[in-house]
């Protein structure tokens, strides 16, 4: 089953392998990671290592959710963050992101 998610601005669409230069490009930055539980990517291998994780731990299964988004700039399909939800029990769920310092304030997560 697919969730990709269209705005005016952006798409959501399932994490891939190739975003990992575009992935790298903002995880690289200490700024950005300050406010995840990660450290900032001193590798592209750090962002393709991260991609596949995202990747291999996407679940639909009940009682265990596990998804992650790509946020792509539509007009260029860049990938500018990952948004991700997290339901490991059937009582509560879990929203995080990460995005781009050169698209926060811009009205894209709030």
């Amino acid at each position: 089953m697919k969730f990709n998610i269209d705005t005016k601005r952006l798409k959501l669409i399932k994490l891939s392998t190739s975003d990992y230069l575009d992935v790298f490009e903002y995880s690289s930055r200490p700024i950005v990671a300050k406010f995840t539980s990660w450290n900032y990517h001193t590798s592209i291998q750090d962002s393709i290592n991260f991609i596949n994780f995202r990747i291999k731990s996407f679940s639909q299964k009940k009682n265990n959710i596990n998804m992650a988004w790509a946020i792509r700039l539509k007009n260029s399909q860049k990938v500018i963050g990952i948004v991700s939800f997290k339901q490991p029990s059937i009582c509560c769920g879990q929203i995080d992101y990460v995005l781009s310092d050169d698209f926060w304030n811009k009205g894209i997560i709030t």
